[in-house]
């Protein structure tokens, strides 16, 4: 792995989300393969686009599909990482939105993990097709004996208007418990996000803000 990559990996500051063995033996077997995890936060995923769809949560209703995209790091190692397609349909103009979608989802992941950032939104520029949406979460794991290991997940749909897609990968590690709304690493990046799109109603949903949006979002998501 490239000087740059082991930076990226290390080089974004946040106060990692501690899962204690002992406090939580399931939500700490999760992380026991991680090659497992990246296909459960999938389907996950799966769920959270179809929550939305059904709910009319997002404003793109001839857009049935988005391309998503993860990696997981053990410490500095990338040790998984996955790129799908999530849904039915694009739409049939212009040809190239989903292919497009496609290498969308990975270039916002990896400017996330290379610039050290917590999400993508933070140095969004969609005059080069720079878009918002990718999050990066970390976890400490802090076993029975002590040891202690670090998780970092990182991920990004691309497909929906920017704000929804950063919603269906937060909302997955929701749904799958790994997430709560008021964690200082989720409501850090909501507020990075915001704050790049502060004034610009186009790149803001009708609630106002991203972050209300994400509330109602997860909100929904629990009621299911």
């Amino acid at each position: 792995m490239s000087k740059m990559s082991k930076t990226g990996a290390l080089g974004v500051t946040v106060e990692p989300i501690n899962i204690y063995e002992k406090r939580n033996p399931a939500l700490y077997a999760m992380f026991d393969n991680l090659q497992k995890l990246k296909e459960d936060i999938l389907r996950e995923v799966e769920v959270v686009f179809q929550i939305m769809l059904d709910n009319e949560l997002t404003l793109i209703d001839d857009r049935r599909a988005v391309y998503f995209y993860q990696e997981i790091y053990l410490g500095a190692d990338k040790v998984a990482s996955l790129k799908v397609k999530v849904g039915t349909t694009f739409p049939s103009v212009p040809a190239e939105f989903g292919p497009s979608c496609e290498k969308f989802c990975e270039e916002k992941v990896r400017r996330t993990f290379i610039n050290g950032l917590v999400c993508s939104h933070q140095d969004r520029d969609p005059s080069k097709s720079e878009w918002g949406g990718s999050a990066r979460i970390v976890f400490r794991l802090i076993s029975i004996s002590g040891e202690r290991r670090i998780v970092t997940i990182i991920g990004a749909p691309s497909g929906c208007k920017e704000w929804e897609d950063l919603t269906i990968f937060l909302g997955a590690l929701y749904k799958k418990g790994l997430i709560q709304f008021e964690y200082k690493q989720v409501q850090d990046i909501l507020a990075k996000a915001d704050a790049s799109v502060a004034g610009q109603s186009d790149f803001l949903p009708e609630s106002g803000s991203i972050a209300e949006y994400v509330w109602e979002v997860f909100t929904v998501i629990k009621d299911e």
